[in-house]
């Protein structure tokens, strides 16, 4: 037997021909029903599973094109959808921002951030307007949330933020319900405290605004509420801590406030006061 196998596949040009042969005689010279049976034994026996891999193959590639195609379509649709919702997020804060600046008492210019801080806990923020936009050293910076910080370097159409996460950065603070002040400040970046008598009548959940102390950020800002009092390491006082209003890790729009620090018109004074003692004594 495996001598014929051998024989008919080196010989599978000549078989072919052979067997095509004695099969369209057959199909030639019987009646109906015989050619009918043949077609079928034919059809089942021989074309059948030589066709059925090349159909499921053809199948199989068919599917793997479409699916390559929709999974190209689902990505093109998922970022479009993530444009779109972006678009409407912004479209919110823009919004709040613009109904901020109708109502505001101070000159707010609007400012987008273009870089922040390479680090873990970034504490400064690159906006895109400058002393070209009449941006001046120590402006302060706010959100349509509160207080961001103030500007510590500026540029032609670029200005530096520090942010009031800054360990440098302070900011007079009091309580909007009894008035009473102190400084605010962070140690790390990510916490914000200030210290109080003990006696003071400050609560979990106050809400606290800038103090107008420093000359720098108007009087009123909100900054944020009361999370927790702690007994500090004095017998005399106490550490308060609170949660800021704004979102340091999401900052995209901002607004500057044109005005220049109220320090900065004092000291003027004092200097034109030392001018008239000198002038005075010769």
């Amino acid at each position: 037997m495996q001598w014929i196998l051998q024989f008919l596949i080196r010989h599978r040009n000549f078989t072919s021909l052979a067997l095509t042969i004695i099969l369209s005689f057959i199909m030639l010279n019987t009646n109906l029903a015989t050619q009918q049976r043949t077609a079928r034994f034919l059809a089942v026996s021989i074309f059948f599973p030589v066709d059925l891999p090349i159909s499921v193959f053809q199948h199989a590639k068919n599917i793997y094109g479409e699916n390559t195609e929709l999974r190209g379509d689902v990505a093109a649709l998922r970022m479009k959808v993530s444009g779109l919702a972006d678009q409407a997020a912004e479209n919110d804060r823009l919004r709040a921002m613009l109904s901020m600046r109708e109502h505001a008492s101070y000159t707010l210019v609007a400012a987008r951030v273009v870089a922040r801080e390479p680090s873990e806990i970034y504490r400064g923020c690159v906006i895109d307007i400058g002393r070209d936009q009449g941006v001046e050293l120590h402006m302060p910076v706010i959100s349509k949330d509160g207080v961001v910080g103030k500007v510590t370097q500026v540029l032609g159409n670029c200005s530096y933020v520090r942010l009031l996460r800054d360990p440098l950065e302070r900011a007079g603070v009091k309580s909007a319900r009894t008035g009473e002040t102190s400084i605010l400040q962070s140690l790390d970046g990510e916490s914000f405290f200030m210290n109080y008598r003990q006696h003071s009548d400050i609560h979990n959940g106050d809400t606290l605004v800038t103090s107008g102390y420093g000359g720098v950020y108007p009087r009123g800002l909100p900054i944020g509420t009361v999370s927790d009092i702690r007994n500090a390491n004095s017998p005399l006082l106490k550490d308060v801590y609170l949660k800021p209003f704004v979102d340091f890790d999401r900052l995209d729009e901002v607004f500057v406030i044109k005005m220049s620090p109220s320090w900065g018109a004092l000291r003027n004074q004092i200097d034109s006061v030392k001018v008239d003692d000198g002038r005075r004594n010769k």
